[in-house]
């Protein structure tokens, strides 16, 4: 993302750090888990918005879950290998400082 400031001209910009993607797993629930890293020049991030196009993978049977929208913040299906519902609840998120 790049965006000039129509104040002072000056342009900011914000970058995925390449290879910064980590899985946020059943393990990880309850607590805050990095799950990307951003490059911030000029810009703060202060909200996310996670949209469309994310992937899990059902924790007793492994089956496959593509394509998942999670604008709604939350999301639902049936895992017919596992014969159970399975979702993803209470989507929140936080941008915390990293020096690296």
């Amino acid at each position: 993302l790049i965006a000039k400031c129509k104040l002072c001209g000056r342009v900011n910009s914000l970058d995925i750090v390449k290879d910064s993607y980590k899985p946020y797993s059943i393990d990880d629930s309850e607590q805050y888990h990095p799950i990307v890293k951003f490059d911030c020049r000029g810009v703060e991030p202060t909200a996310f918005d996670p949209r469309v196009g994310w992937k899990a993978v059902g924790t007793e049977s492994g089956t496959p879950f593509d394509d998942i929208d999670l604008s709604e913040k939350e999301w639902a299906d049936y895992d017919e290998k596992a014969s159970a519902a399975t979702e993803i609840t209470e989507v929140c998120a936080r941008f915390v400082l990293s020096k690296k």
